[in-house]
């Protein structure tokens, strides 16, 4: 339009001003524009060049009454000159945390979203647009790319899930949302006139918040109380942490140990008496007991995958967590091969192997024994790629005194593991499944540190009612796909098929089904059956009824 014009007429004028100056003056220049902003970048070789240059602007370009002319002055490295333009995750939440809840990304240039493992970045096309959008969006001292990232270094800032690890963004907007939750893998939560947008990772968060979707909203924001410091302390540090305390401690323990020593030969002769007696005591009481079985106790991994817990909760999203609890015991001595190669689960007695289970699980058989009739419902997988199984160890900084990083990498590897720092501790990964369970029964490990499964190694099985689910999201098992009856069927010409014409229509049935978006994943179990994944339960309704007959068209059917 017409005041598009006015910009670009004004932005040439000011180019012409660079006439008056000799070659090799300029080391940069670029512009950006949108809507009713430009900005014009000059990178001059030195300062006092640019300071010319600015007074020569003020002097000969002329512009109209409703537009503003303003120069601004920075270093190369302020202005970051040398840097690539897109931001970091931590500068993205600086500028979310510093701005008003309205809408960071609206009306602005377009940016993409780049991942690399956890890392997150946000992509400009230029740093003349990035730099005019932190013009627009910045506090006055981070307006350049160079300025904020020198902020972003001091604070980093790192965004928090909720407890139950969902990422929000907030908006009072009245736009509908529906057609775009199954897009960005959201869900929408209604509170008191606010609209609260659940996210299951931050990369998916961060994809809806830049794209020209979420631009329809006019207010999206992060909680700023998902936003926290991030002080991360290498493993270096807190080896150097560890050995101060344990020298502190150290002299500590000397001396009451020195304290002890006095007092334990005082009580010394006493304890001597009276031990003699209590044995003659023992001796006299003493009468026949029968034992409740107290012999070593095996407990078959068959078995343990066909228990359900009792802290599982509807959709067993949980079922890692209580796996894991069940097995964590000081009850469970070891975990053996028996003579046909299958791992067993040595307790110390019978009698406490039953105390645990009543204790930990559901009882779907009438003796513990007949667990072997009810169905599997998990499994231990190995990674795909590397045909490996992974533990993550957390190290707690309380108990780096009782057993220190070394000890902890020490007795990872003489499990066989390969061993990987991580700002929490390690990621061991086990060649063999039972090294891969004796590591996370190692008593030594996880009584001082956590010691947890990686997800991608336990796949299982859950319900709830008429509504199975598959590693806690809503599913359809392979052999509940091929009891459905497709539309196709519903015409007279389908029913008269031959066979292998109603084989040709059952195909074409279910190849619809499967072509749905609906269908968030197509995973395989332990048995390589398939099984698809549903981002809701509402969501596996709806495609049922879109492809099935009424006989099938509902998951209670």
């Amino acid at each position: 339009g017409e005041g598009g014009i006015r910009i670009r007429n004004i932005l040439r004028d000011i180019s012409k001003c660079l006439g008056s100056f000799p070659g090799n003056y300029l080391k940069f220049e670029y512009q950006s524009t949108i809507g009713n902003q430009a900005r014009k970048d000059f990178i001059f070789s030195t300062g006092d060049q640019a300071q010319k240059f600015a007074e020569k602007v003020k002097e000969s370009v002329k512009t109209p009454i409703n537009v503003t002319l303003k120069a601004y002055m920075t270093s190369e490295k302020y202005f970051g000159l040398k840097l690539e333009p897109k931001l970091t995750e931590e500068e993205v939440l600086l500028l979310a945390k510093d701005n008003p809840p309205d809408h960071l990304f609206r009306h602005f240039l377009r940016c993409r979203i780049l991942s690399d493992g956890d890392e997150i970045t946000f992509k400009f096309s230029s740093l003349a647009d990035m730099n005019l959008f932190l013009y627009n969006k910045a506090r006055i001292d981070r307006r350049t790319l160079g300025q904020l990232r020198s902020h972003s270094e001091k604070q980093k800032l790192r965004l928090k899930p909720d407890q139950k690890g969902i990422f929000t963004l907030q908006t009072t907007s009245n736009f509908g949302l529906t057609d775009l939750e199954s897009r960005f893998m959201f869900k929408t939560n209604r509170k008191e006139g606010m609209k609260y947008l659940g996210f299951k990772n931050k990369k998916d968060l961060y994809s809806f918040f830049v794209s020209e979707d979420s631009k329809e909203l006019s207010t999206l924001w992060i909680e700023k109380s998902q936003i926290i410091t991030h002080r991360p302390r290498n493993v270096e540090l807190l080896i150097v942490d560890t050995k101060k305390k344990e020298l502190k401690t150290k002299s500590h323990l000397d001396i009451k140990e020195r304290e002890l020593k006095n007092v334990k030969l005082k009580i010394s002769n006493k304890d001597k008496q009276r031990k003699a007696q209590k044995c003659a005591t023992q001796k006299l009481k003493q009468e026949p007991k029968l034992s409740f079985d107290k012999s070593p106790c095996k407990f078959s991994l068959k078995d343990l995958v066909r228990l359900k817990f009792k802290e599982e909760n509807a959709s067993s999203s949980n079922y890692v967590s209580c796996l894991r609890s069940f097995l964590q015991t000081d009850n469970l001595q070891r975990i053996d091969e028996d003579a046909d190669g299958d791992i067993v689960f040595i307790f110390s007695s019978s009698s406490k192997l039953e105390k645990l289970l009543t204790s930990q699980c559901c009882k779907t058989v009438r003796n513990w024994s007949d667990l072997s009739n009810q169905p599997q419902r998990a499994a231990f997988v190995s990674q795909k790629l590397y045909k490996d199984f992974g533990l993550l160890v957390y190290l707690e900084e309380t108990s780096l005194l009782s057993m220190t990083i070394k000890q902890v990498e020490d007795e990872l590897k003489s499990g066989q593991a390969k061993v990987e720092y991580r700002t929490f501790g390690f990621a061991a990964r086990f060649p063999t499944l039972l090294s891969f369970l004796r590591a996370v029964v190692n008593r030594e490990l996880y009584s001082h540190h956590r010691v947890m499964f990686m997800q991608e190694n336990v796949s299982f099985m859950g319900s709830s009612g008429d509504v199975k689910f598959f590693n806690g999201k809503v599913c359809l098992p392979e052999e509940d796909v091929m009891r459905l009856h497709w539309k196709t069927w519903k015409s007279k010409d389908n029913r008269s098929l031959k066979p292998g014409g109603r084989l040709q229509s059952f195909v074409d049935g279910l190849s619809s089904f499967l072509r749905d978006s609906m269908i968030e994943e197509i995973s395989l179990d332990w048995n390589n059956e398939i099984v698809l994944t549903f981002p809701t339960q509402h969501g596996l309704e709806c495609l049922l009824r879109d492809h099935c007959v009424a006989k099938s068209n509902s998951i209670s059917k």
